[in-house]
């Protein structure tokens, strides 16, 4: 793990180049733990956000041997409480997916609103773009307008989602 790759990029483009960029060394790869998830959650939770930004860890791993039931507990409260989904990727041998580390994996990414994926030499992974998809939104606005007269006019949006009001600039 190089640290941070990719924060808080807005541009949906501009993120998927630079996380296609990424070439991870994975032959010289260190003994997996929860450690980079439990960094990533601390990292995403400590974010100021825009109100609607949702916030997404992406953990890709293999199967961990090590106890990981009560670390992990601590951070799904964390992702539930900071409202981090967790998408996790399991790669590993089949005879894995059912291993006690893939349920608590499973049960922390459903409960934190993310989703898990599991992969082996048996199962290829797809375009990583779907793995994001479901946490992407797009709105389209249209409006009809009353106004009979030439001249200069002003418009604003306004939106009204879950209690929370985002009134924009006039134009």
């Amino acid at each position: 793990n190089d640290g941070i790759l990719i924060e808080n990029e807005m541009n949906s483009q501009e993120w998927l180049s630079k996380f296609n960029a990424i070439s991870p060394e994975l032959s010289s790869s260190i003994p997996a733990s929860l450690a980079p998830l439990s960094s990533a959650i601390n990292i995403v939770s400590n974010q100021s956000s825009q109100s609607e930004m949702g916030k997404v860890v992406f953990f890709v791993t293999p199967s961990l041997q090590e106890e990981v039931e009560a670390p992990l507990a601590s951070l799904e409260d964390l992702a539930i409480q900071s409202n981090v989904h967790i998408v996790t990727v399991i790669i590993d041998s089949p005879n894995l997916f059912e291993s006690n580390f893939s349920k608590l994996m499973e049960n922390t990414s459903l409960l934190s609103g993310g989703r898990i994926f599991k992969f082996s030499d048996e199962i290829l992974i797809p375009d990583m773009n779907i793995f994001f998809e479901p946490f992407r939104r797009a709105y389209e606005l249209s409006f009809i307008s009353n106004i009979d007269s030439p001249g200069v006019h002003s418009v604003f949006a306004s939106i009204d989602s879950n209690g929370v009001l985002i009134v924009g600039e006039p134009i």
